[in-house]
């Protein structure tokens, strides 16, 4: 078994690559999620998060590593106090909450219908919503739980379990990769990039909703951020 000195690392900036400067950012309010995840934080009562001297970029450091950070979520560890969601109740939720970010990317990129690829899908709200609206739907997701609910519940056979890497399927088929939360949970962006990159048409486009730190100061967003 892995002590929790082992799984974790002090990182250069995932986004720049700096390795000197950085500013620590001060959190001071509670938190309400690390205690969550067992093993992964074990010994630490909050985590620690810089921003990159040179781009700016917000970022937990030093964090566990790539390889325990993928265990982590392939083993189902994230989620693994929610209860699978009820059929009809998460329909109306997907409509809810995703329907006007679905709207918003169809009108940006002007893509009627076509192939879209859910990075970090859950249990597939958003792709139900592109499904019901004539989309070609495909998607991946670490958790095995939502993958079964997303294929099994919901309908969306396109969906895997596994991380998105420069690997993935299917090559130069998709035309728009939506993304919604899941970008601050990966472990490894370049290779996370590398398979959009690979996935993706040449005239294909890229959709994410990721937390903004200087434009969300919320109470609820600093708590996440002890997470």
């Amino acid at each position: 078994m892995m002590t929790s000195e082992q799984h974790w690392s002090v990182l250069a900036c995932p986004l720049c690559g700096n390795s000197g400067k950085f500013i620590p950012v001060k959190v001071s309010d509670r938190d309400d999620h690390i205690a969550q995840y067992g093993a992964l934080y074990q010994g630490k009562s909050k985590s620690e998060w810089k921003i990159c001297g040179t781009c700016g970029f917000v970022h937990q450091n030093p964090r566990p590593t790539i390889e325990a950070l993928n265990r982590f979520y392939l083993q189902a560890q994230y989620r693994e106090q929610v209860p699978v969601p009820e059929v009809a109740s998460y329909a109306a939720f997907a409509h809810w909450y995703y329907d006007e970010k679905v709207d918003y990317s169809i009108a940006l990129t002007g893509l009627r219908e076509g192939t879209v690829f859910d990075v970090g899908c859950g249990y597939g709200a958003t792709l139900l919503v592109f499904k019901d609206k004539g989309w070609n739907c495909l998607g991946v997701e670490a958790d095995g739980r939502c993958r079964d609910f997303a294929r099994d519940v919901l309908g969306l056979s396109g969906v895997t379990q596994g991380v998105l890497n420069c690997d993935s399927e299917p090559e130069g088929s998709v035309d728009l990769v939506f993304s919604n939360h899941a970008f601050e949970h990966f472990a490894d962006l370049d290779q996370v990039m590398q398979g959009i990159t690979r996935i993706l048409k040449p005239s294909g486009y890229v959709m994410t909703a990721v937390p903004t730190y200087f434009e969300n100061r919320s109470r609820l967003s600093k708590a996440w951020m002890n997470s």
